[in-house]
């Protein structure tokens, strides 16, 4: 459940062995307002102050603020809980795997439901060679190499086609390709006017600062 982080009294507890907190506000204030029942696109200044406020009040247990770094924070056992992406959390567990000190990582999707993201590969209107950036998506697009990706970072991918070529772990693991029923809980985010992405900056900056 969320509440292992949103929740102060169980974020005091957890704190003695480490909270590593995602360092974006595109993703954590989302999720918040899910967890707090509102929605997650939600840009009114009441809401917005409702996340303020679970925020700051677990800000003393967070230990560290990261975005790239949860794998090297949750391998070694340095944090015992992480908001992070899927793929990396599941790479911090096969990293500690294969050191062999008895950490074992293990990702888990909250119940109340967790934000679906995608990456997109995109060609700037005034790139200087388009011609060589489509050569190159067209080649990270074919089966055999999107597999050979999915394989390495245990992320999923949009080419169906792939899928015999990936490992059969990594496709049978729900956190990495979801059920059906999955779907359900989870949940995407849309942009947010200026406006309301000025007001959530200035609020993320608040909350990391502590004040």
């Amino acid at each position: 459940s969320w509440d292992l982080l949103f929740k102060r009294e169980h974020a005091s507890r957890i704190a003695r062995c480490g909270i590593t907190m995602m360092d974006s506000a595109i993703d954590v204030i989302p999720t918040v307002l899910r967890h707090l029942g509102l929605d997650p696109n939600s840009t009114a200044e009441a809401d917005l102050r409702k996340v303020e406020q679970s925020l700051m009040a677990i800000r003393p247990h967070i230990r560290t603020f990261s975005t790239g770094g949860a794998i090297e924070q949750l391998a070694p056992g340095q944090a015992c809980l992480a908001f992070a992406y899927s793929g990396d959390a599941i790479q911090a567990a096969g990293r500690a795997k294969e050191a062999g000190q008895g950490v074992e990582v293990k990702y888990i999707a909250p119940k109340e439901g967790a934000q679906l993201w995608f990456d997109v590969l995109a060609i700037p209107k005034d790139a200087p060679n388009p011609e060589a950036a489509h050569r190159f998506i067209n080649f990270v697009l074919q089966p055999d190499v999107m597999a050979a990706i999915t394989n390495h970072v245990a992320y999923p991918n949009a080419v169906p086609a792939s899928k015999p070529m990936i490992e059969p772990d990594i496709l049978a693991d729900r956190n990495v390709y979801p059920a059906e029923e999955d779907f359900a809980r989870f949940f995407t985010v849309s942009a947010v006017p200026q406006a309301a992405e000025r007001a959530r900056s200035r609020m993320w900056a608040r909350f990391k600062a502590g004040r």
